[in-house]
């Protein structure tokens, strides 16, 4: 019986391993492996419990992890995987109390990730100190469930030196062209804190100083790609309508089983046709004064009666948030300056890379937005109505795509146009939001100048650090709509349905036309980068006034700056409405100490205390321990502007 290993030779053709039957053994993965002294493995996908339970068995291993998940192996593919494999390394560590930096320093253990495509081979080399030697071979990958006996697997081991000489130079040979080593100081980087300097390839280029991959991207690799790509999401759509496993692991299908499935697949299909819509593409050439929408050139010189009916939807749209309950005005002012953000977020990709470039902070044009309130606030509904003013449709996706990997994967993908993340809740945005926002060099990184921006929606959203707020605008809408009137108001629908893109194509052409001047003043290392918060603004102001029929701009529509979004007022929203407001009600929740210069404020409970002193400045705060805020007395009266002085008698007020 003959056992075929393929490598491919481009002289010979391929080298198949000839191989006698000998028996059949039943054994266990310890007896299996157990006796050797050393390791050497190559596995295409593998277990963290198992690699734990197997590496204490010898006194030194190599291993070398190859991606299941990848077949093309693009030099992005390659390094995504390398992360990965970081974090899949330090979760076998924590979970198993194993400690791989001292098993690495100590010479027992390196770990190899590839870099370019490998072959699917599951090899492990085994040898002892008293010479013996084994080869085991076969489908088998290093996990539990592959060398427990719980699923079909193809195992032959090889016993003695000719086998084992013949696959270590097999494995040499790939270990040398193909794979980068894990080292201890690119092992123990945090994720929070990692880079793609960080990472195994890095380390390889740097010993090399020229490092060449050869991506994978043949026809026949291609069409492999594209069938497994359609079959996982074919798989994950059937996912939610297919039976569940019993206690036992099994799935019961009968006759009618599929019958079933096949149903509620075709009332699936037909709901995602109605309510989906591809995310448009929007780039555009300030050069040549032009751009395209999903391929197609925009007239960027409208008809002014078409500019005027949507200037004219506009401020009748922001008219209806007069019948808030709350500060109406307030809530005008606030969507009008995330308006002035949003419609600009298609040039700030392309000024963030001008800005880096030129050895300037990109903060000065924010890709994330994040508006906050109520749930009848509008917030859904005012986003909707901007990227239909913009495009012509909605552009929104589901709340469970806030992850850092999904919101990276959807600015790499869509051109120009804001994505808007919608009813984000307050738990997931602490865990996902930070490390999703603070990527400075994202655009600049992936050489992407039409990337769009993220604006995402929530009702109860806050605690979040000065890190978040300098990096993201954030909209805090106070007011809303009564159940009554919001069930009988038809306004959103009837604009959406009315309103065109006129308006957005005009302001587009003058923003184009500024944005020469824009980047020749970023070029410029003598001055600070352009404010194109206020370019923005006093576009769409002087727009309103020349449309409008009214023919002035609304009280609420004027011009602002970067100072109106991202002063420290401004970015500490919960504390400058939480702070007053309780010293006006309540002055017996906060401790004054002249002496010391401090105030003392007994928050809500230890999680309010927290995202309080997260918010404030650094002068302003000084330390939040259980439910107590506490704060410089002098700097917290200047914030806030208030005295923070109490009455000598109760029934006196200061």
């Amino acid at each position: 019986m003959q056992t075929e290993n393929l490598f491919t030779d481009e002289q010979t053709g391929l080298r198949v391993v000839k191989a006698q039957f000998e028996e059949v053994q039943e054994m266990t993965w310890k007896d299996l492996f157990g006796g050797y002294d050393e390791m050497k493995a190559i596995t295409y996908s593998s277990s963290a419990k198992f690699i734990a339970k197997l590496l204490p068995l010898f006194k030194k291993s190599e291993i070398i992890f190859g991606c299941p998940g990848v077949m093309s192996y693009t030099l992005q593919e390659a390094m995504a995987f390398q992360l990965e494999t970081m974090e899949k390394l330090k979760e076998i560590a924590s979970k198993d109390s194993l400690d791989l930096i001292q098993m690495m320093e100590a010479g027992r253990l390196e770990m190899r990730v590839s870099r370019e495509q490998i072959s699917h081979e599951k090899t492990y080399l085994l040898s002892s100190e008293d010479g013996r030697r084994r080869v085991v071979l076969g489908s088998a990958n290093l996990s539990g469930r592959a060398f427990g006996g719980k699923q079909r697997e193809n195992i032959i081991h090889m016993d003695g030196d000719e086998a084992y000489e013949y696959y270590l130079e097999v494995y040499e040979k790939l270990r040398e062209i193909s794979t980068d080593n894990i080292s201890t100081k690119c092992y123990q980087v945090p994720e929070k804190d990692r880079k793609l300097t960080d990472l195994p390839i890095q380390g390889t280029a740097e010993a090399t100083k020229v490092l060449v991959i050869e991506t994978m991207t043949t026809p026949e690799t291609q069409e492999e790609i594209k069938f497994i790509t359609d079959t996982k999401t074919l798989a994950a759509n059937l996912q939610p309508i297919v039976p569940t496993a019993d206690k036992e692991g099994y799935i019961k299908i009968e006759p009618k089983t599929l019958k079933s499935i096949q149903r509620k697949l075709d009332d699936a299909t037909a709901q995602k046709k109605m309510g989906k819509e591809e995310l448009a593409s929007l780039t555009y050439d300030p050069d040549g004064m032009t751009a395209t929408l999903n391929g197609k050139t925009l007239d960027l010189n409208p008809p002014v009666q078409e500019i005027e009916q949507d200037a004219n939807l506009f401020l009748e749209y922001m008219d209806g948030f007069s019948k808030f309950i709350g500060d109406a005005e307030a809530a005008k002012r606030d969507y009008f300056a995330f308006a002035v953000w949003f419609l600009a977020t298609p040039f700030l990709a392309r000024l963030r890379i001008k800005a880096s470039m030129n050895h300037k902070k990109p903060d000065p044009y924010p890709m994330f937005g994040v508006l906050v309130g109520q749930a009848k606030a509008g917030k859904t509904a005012f986003v909707e109505m901007l990227t239909t003013m913009m495009v012509g449709q909605r552009q929104k996706v589901a709340s469970e795509n806030f992850t850092r990997a999904r919101v990276n994967s959807i600015r790499a993908s869509v051109k120009g146009v804001p994505v808007l993340i919608d009813d984000v809740v307050q738990a997931k945005f602490l865990k996902e939001g930070p490390e999703t926002i603070k990527q400075d060099d994202f655009e600049a990184m992936n050489d992407l100048q039409y990337c769009p921006a993220i604006a995402v929606t929530g009702n109860d959203l806050k605690g979040w650090g000065q890190d978040v707020t300098r990096r993201a605008v954030v909209g805090l809408i106070t007011a809303g709509l009564r159940n009554t009137v919001q069930m009988n108001d038809h306004t959103t629908k009837r604009m959406l349905d009315k309103v065109g893109t006129a308006f957005y194509r005009e302001y587009m052409r003058r923003m184009l036309e500024a944005m020469p001047d824009m980047e020749r003043v970023i070029e410029d290392q003598d001055r600070a980068c352009p404010d194109m918060f206020e370019w923005s603004s006093k576009t769409l102001t002087e727009m309103l006034m020349e449309y409008g029929k009214t023919g002035y701009a609304p009280n609420w529509a004027k011009p602002l700056t970067l100072d109106d979004y991202f002063d420290e007022r401004r970015t500490a929203l919960n504390a400058m409405k939480i702070i007053p407001a309780t010293w006006k009600a309540d002055k017996a929740r906060f401790t004054i100490t002249p002496k010391q210069n401090k105030v003392y404020f007994a928050a809500a409970d230890h999680n309010e205390a927290r995202r309080l002193y997260n918010e404030l400045p650094e002068d302003v705060r000084e330390l939040a321990t259980g439910g107590t805020l506490v704060m410089n007395l002098d700097k917290a009266k200047e914030f806030f502007g208030l005295s923070f002085k109490k009455p000598l008698l109760g029934f006196l007020t200061s």
